[in-house]
């Protein structure tokens, strides 16, 4: 990846470079609604689908913004302490579902998930959830066959014949429900069986970048609250933005369940702390992470 100077040479706008995922994010709305450009910021998209390279470019200065879930977060602190800070978030609270068990269609009890193949997103940690989860649906994870692949092969497997149910969250719960065939048997699975609200992803920002551009990133990150504002208000709107950005199909942008964002003043520290202990009681973590200094500080 080559890297750029954070100062664009034809106006006198600072470029923010976010590397993204295909994943739901208020940095989309901020974009469309012109919130960057109105503190003179020039926000570059950087497609990195891999979390890895994703914090590796965060490391080197290649990308100075990024949205990550937080099992990524805690591994880097733990490896490589003060590279970022927390400035939003996505949360799933129990209420308000954003992951599921989703079986096919003949199926319609948990006992009958039993000696056979479930699909989950690849990872440890997605591993370590889908394995909980089991459990606390009373289901040894020895009595079932866990296949693991990459979330945009997920509706794909769904629909083989010997796949019988997947653990996932959204956009892919949505497009298993509209394209292969299943349905939902238990909403809400990450809050209900892991942590209550469950801390998704995390927003963070460069240390490197703060150090250099610090009014900047006060700009961006209250621009990125004035879009999360937005977004409680203007639900459809969000839909269709994110079916631009994100390439989705009109019929799971407007289906899949609404995104519960948030901002730096509302991030829920006590569950993203249960999710770390989580993980570290689970040996995601081989260490617990000092979670003291990861969050961003807004100038008064």
């Amino acid at each position: 990846m080559r890297r750029q100077k954070n100062q664009d040479k034809n106006n006198n706008f600072t470029v923010v470079r976010i590397g993204y995922a295909p994943y739901v994010s208020p940095y989309f709305v901020a974009m469309e609604k012109g919130y960057f450009e109105k503190e003179g910021i020039k926000a570059e998209l950087i497609s990195i689908p891999s979390t890895v390279n994703s914090m590796q470019a965060l490391a080197k200065g290649e990308i100075d913004v990024l949205s990550l879930p937080y099992s990524v977060l805690f591994a880097f602190e733990n490896a490589f302490p003060g590279n970022f800070k927390i400035f939003g978030g996505f949360i799933e609270p129990e209420d308000k579902p954003y992951s599921y068990l989703i079986v096919k269609k003949n199926i319609n009890s948990i006992d009958e998930l039993k000696g056979k193949k479930i699909l989950t997103r690849s990872g440890s940690n997605a591993k370590m959830q889908a394995e909980l989860i089991l459990k606390g649906l009373n289901i040894d994870p020895k009595d079932i066959e866990l296949v693991q692949v990459e979330s945009p092969l997920t509706a794909a497997t769904f629909a083989k014949d010997d796949i019988t149910a997947d653990i996932d969250n959204e956009p892919s719960s949505t497009s298993i429900l509209k394209k292969a065939g299943g349905k939902i048997l238990v909403e809400a699975v990450r809050p209900k069986y892991l942590t209550n609200p469950y801390p998704s992803t995390g927003f963070i920002i460069s240390s490197k970048f703060i150090a250099k551009n610090k009014s900047i990133a006060d700009k961006f990150t209250k621009a990125n609250d004035e879009a999360i504002d937005y977004i409680n208000k203007h639900d459809d709107e969000f839909r269709s933005i994110m079916e631009k950005y994100l390439k989705l199909d009109h019929d799971i942008a407007s289906s899949m369940s609404a995104a519960v964002f948030e901002k730096l003043s509302q991030l829920n520290k006590t569950a993203i702390k249960n999710e770390m202990l989580l993980e570290y009681k689970n040996n995601i973590l081989k260490k617990e992470v000092d979670l003291t200094n990861v969050y961003y500080t807004r100038s008064p």
